[in-house]
């Protein structure tokens, strides 16, 4: 039941390769090592209570009917990792008096960040955001065009899965026409035999994210069925004529991304 290994690998793939987990729980051996004893029971509770309600396989399994296996990770992170580690170094640095024992502490502490390959103090990990809603701008400049083209207050979208996320933080009333279910069960180029209920949805992803060329009234049924009024997908792809056929005209092109809009009966 308590098979960690797949909690690790879960932090893997959203965090990469990380020293966090290990240094993290060396951490919390220090604090219970240096703590009171009110604390220490308080740790030792806290740490068994995880491991029965929190980190194991049937909680993993359970979770992801509610939402899906794949947003696990941030009831891991809900702890407070970051401030844990945080307290640690502090109270090693602070708990010496010597201005050369805190410099030591000090030095210590930033090399062992900085020997780490996902540390946010490795020069790979710094950068600045684009602009102040922290958004790819080819996504902005997306939900732009939408927002002065639409018909309706809350269009339905079929965007590539890189987008997809982006636009909703920019634009909420966007209705994703593809389900986050969909894309995290059914992101494949494989048949729709498997896909049950995400049948129209996996047709909408073979479209968008592999760029589809073939059966058009496959995909004209399941454009029909979610109702999309607009289609992002890679202009690479070179979709304008195929889209156009099914009643979905070129609406306009944002650096890598092409728009399309449902045309409107006259």
């Amino acid at each position: 039941m308590f098979q960690i290994e797949d909690i690790a690998q879960m932090v893997q793939a959203y965090m990469g390769e990380t020293i966090y987990l290990p240094i993290f729980l060396c951490c919390l051996l220090f604090c219970y090592c240096t703590g009171k004893e009110t604390s220490r029971k308080r740790m030792l509770l806290s740490a068994l209570l995880s491991i029965v309600l929190v980190f194991n396989n049937f909680s993993m399994r359970m979770i992801g009917k509610v939402t899906d296996i794949i947003t696990y990770y941030r009831f891991l992170w809900a702890v407070p990792i970051l401030f844990i580690i945080a307290y640690t170094v502090t109270k090693s640095i602070y708990g010496h008096k010597k201005p050369l024992d805190k410099a030591v502490a000090i030095g210590f502490a930033l090399l062992l960040f900085l020997g780490w390959g996902s540390s946010f103090l490795t020069e790979s990990c710094r950068w600045f955001p684009e602009n102040k809603y922290n958004l790819p701008s080819e996504t902005i400049a997306i939900c732009d065009m939408i927002a002065q083209d639409k018909s309706t207050e809350r269009p339905v979208v079929a965007f590539d899965m890189g987008t997809q996320l982006s636009a909703r933080l920019y634009d909420p009333s966007l209705v994703w026409a593809i389900r986050r279910t969909a894309y995290t069960q059914h992101n494949d180029t494989e048949g729709y035999g498997s896909a049950g209920k995400y049948r129209p949805d996996k047709i909408l992803i073979h479209a968008v994210n592999y760029g589809m060329q073939g059966e058009p009234k496959r995909l004209s049924h399941a454009l029909s069925k979610k109702k999309v009024d607009y289609l992002v997908t890679f202009t690479s792809y070179g979709m304008d004529a195929y889209l156009e056929g099914l009643g979905y005209p070129l609406l306009g092109r944002c650096g890598e991304k092409s728009v399309y809009a449902k045309a409107l009966p006259e």
